[in-house]
């Protein structure tokens, strides 16, 4: 089984180091990752995960509703899954995606609700049910 780093938190770190562990056990990643609790807020998004400098990690707001913790971080765990399994690519620097080796540019993006882009519809309902 994977390790999991939790960074921040404060009285959420043993929630989040305890579903972290089991979802991670469920999905099957087996590689470190690293879970971070931002200082900053956003309005539009509650947390994103990444895959920099060959370490996966994912990033929790400050704002990120504590209603939701546990959806959020089984959502980005389920994409950290994707990046693994290889169906879920990201170039940071074009700013475009691949999901099974389908190119997501830019203007696709945009013509395509958020919700609706398949890996993001597959983390929202895995991490619906995961979160419980």
């Amino acid at each position: 089984m994977g390790k999991v780093v939790i960074v921040g938190f404060g009285r959420q770190r043993a929630q989040v180091a305890r579903l972290s562990k089991r979802v991670m056990a469920e999905l099957g990643i087996d590689v470190e990752v690293t879970i971070r609790r931002h200082h900053a807020s956003r309005e539009d998004l509650h947390g994103f995960a990444y895959y920099f400098n060959d370490k996966h990690g994912l990033l929790v707001f400050k704002s990120c509703p504590n209603e939701m913790l546990d959806e959020v971080v089984a959502h980005e765990l389920v994409h950290i899954k994707q990046t693994l399994d290889g169906r879920l690519e990201f170039d940071h620097e074009r700013q475009e995606f691949k999901w099974l080796g389908e190119l997501w540019d830019q203007k696709r993006l945009d013509e395509v609700k958020y919700t609706e882009r398949p890996w993001e519809a597959e983390a929202y309902s895995l991490g619906k049910i995961l979160a419980k």
